[in-house]
């Protein structure tokens, strides 16, 4: 459903983390299927529940991440059939581009959804992050930061799994806007701890190559046409930060390569 950037393979290493989760709540993130509840409470502690045991990226099992754009969750019914394409592909973990939800908060219904987005009130913009039951049970914490980053932590055995969920300003866009999203989302990886497993959903509206060659570091031979100035500033992020592009890895129809 999109490209997505990973941190190369590397020793696993064990971690520690607090069973402590903070939410953020604002705005009204309005949705009108049923069966959802909102959480409300400012603090969430996870008191009772041994988070440390529960793994997120068990050796045998398979975890299924993806990214979407969605263009909006802010239509009657447009969550319910999101919900159901996550069902359907049977994923653990949904990064959501221009959910248009305003404020930032956590919602519960069959599946765990938290939200960041504006908070003037405009239905513009915005992510999300939908988890799987299992996924839920290893949440450590996580972050909301302005409406196009949000940030996920989840335990697992041997390290924990860092999902940045992004989506970054489009081809008209000012270069001063570019910039400082590429400031923020640099602000929000660095303070990542190195052992955890990064991995950042994205639309970046970025368009890398399928010509890897000079660049084979940071992406594989399987991108899609020729690459534009945001493809280049992807590359570069990922060679700063140690980065792979993972949807250019492995080969795939070219309309399963972009949100």
């Amino acid at each position: 459903m999109g490209l997505g950037l990973t941190t190369p393979s590397r020793k696993k290493i064990t971690v520690t983390e607090t069973d402590v989760r903070e939410t953020s709540i604002g705005g009204d993130g309005d949705d009108t299927s049923q069966g959802t509840e909102q959480i409300t409470a400012v603090n969430q502690t996870l008191q009772g529940v041994d988070t440390l045991t529960v793994d997120s990226l068990k050796l045998k099992e398979k975890t299924k991440i993806a990214c979407w754009n969605v263009r909006t969750l802010y239509q009657t019914g447009k969550f319910a059939q999101v919900v159901r394409e996550f069902q359907n592909y049977g994923l653990d973990i949904l990064g959501v581009c221009e959910a248009c939800w305003t404020g930032s908060g956590q919602r519960a219904s069959r599946h765990t959804i938290l939200y960041s987005g504006r908070l003037d009130g405009h239905h513009t913009e915005g992510v999300a992050l939908i988890m799987s039951r299992k996924m839920e049970r290893t949440l450590i914490e996580w972050k909301p930061s302005g409406s196009r980053l949000l940030k996920a932590r989840f335990n697992s055995k041997y390290t924990t799994l860092t999902a940045i969920v992004c989506y970054a300003p489009t081809e008209d866009a000012e270069e001063a806007d570019e910039d400082a999203f590429y400031d923020q989302l640099q602000a929000v990886t660095d303070k990542v701890s190195t052992h955890d497993f990064r991995m950042v959903l994205e639309d970046l509206n970025a368009r890398p190559r399928n010509n890897n060659v000079g660049r084979d570091r940071v992406m594989g031979k399987h991108g899609i046409g020729t690459i534009n100035d945001k493809g280049e500033r992807l590359c570069h992020f990922c060679d700063e930060d140690n980065m792979v592009i993972g949807g250019t890895l492995f080969q795939h129809r070219d309309n399963h390569k972009t949100t």
